[in-house]
């Protein structure tokens, strides 16, 4: 993940797309007012009362929610793209070299993908905060759109993605690979 991550166009997306998130930042004080509002105080016991506000400031979504912007929410479809190409592109070349090393590989792929999604509160807050989540769902998406190059185009193709960063997939290429091909192959993006 590292060495992708290390590739200079790749590292300036994901900063680019992550500081437009955090640009995004809005405090909506009527958001928290609504997110409190409905809140039961219980019975005026102070015990009670403390109870209620630490479940609910506690509470990660209710933060987030009431802080997240339309701006940070239009970034989330790139983030996630970026990310999910890249957990997808890391974990082919992982399996492709495991699997040649390792007889029992295919087992320990399950253990990792479990593991990937199963962080804890903390790290999943850390997440949501930057805009992102590696769910099943993500990984799925980047293993389906590697799967889909590779068919298409073969091994190859999938170089191109560290060309440049307008070589990146976009988040409607991420579910119909064969656009993003077509789209690589067009003259001005041609590296040849």
């Amino acid at each position: 993940m590292h060495s992708v991550l290390s590739v200079p166009h790749v590292k300036g997306a994901f900063d680019r797309l992550l500081n437009k998130y955090i640009d995004g930042f809005q405090t909506d004080s009527r958001a928290f007012e609504d997110r409190f509002a409905d809140l039961d105080i219980g019975s005026g016991d102070p015990a009670e009362l403390q109870q209620t506000l630490q479940n609910a400031l506690g509470d990660p979504e209710t933060m987030l929610g009431a802080l997240r912007s339309d701006a940070q929410a239009a970034v989330v479809p790139e983030l996630e793209s970026l990310l999910a190409v890249t957990v997808g592109y890391v974990d082919y070349v992982i399996e492709k070299v495991g699997t040649g090393l390792l007889s029992s590989y295919e087992s320990l792929t399950e253990v990792f993908r479990r593991r990937r999604v199963t962080a804890s509160g903390s790290d999943r807050f850390v997440e949501k905060l930057f805009g992102v989540e590696i769910t099943s769902e993500l990984v799925d998406r980047g293993e389906a759109f590697i799967a889909g190059v590779i068919d298409r185009a073969g091994d190859d193709a999938l170089m191109r993605l560290w060309n440049d960063e307008r070589a990146l997939p976009t988040p409607n290429e991420i579910t119909a690979p064969g656009l993003w091909l077509a789209r690589i192959d067009l003259p001005e993006l041609d590296q040849d």
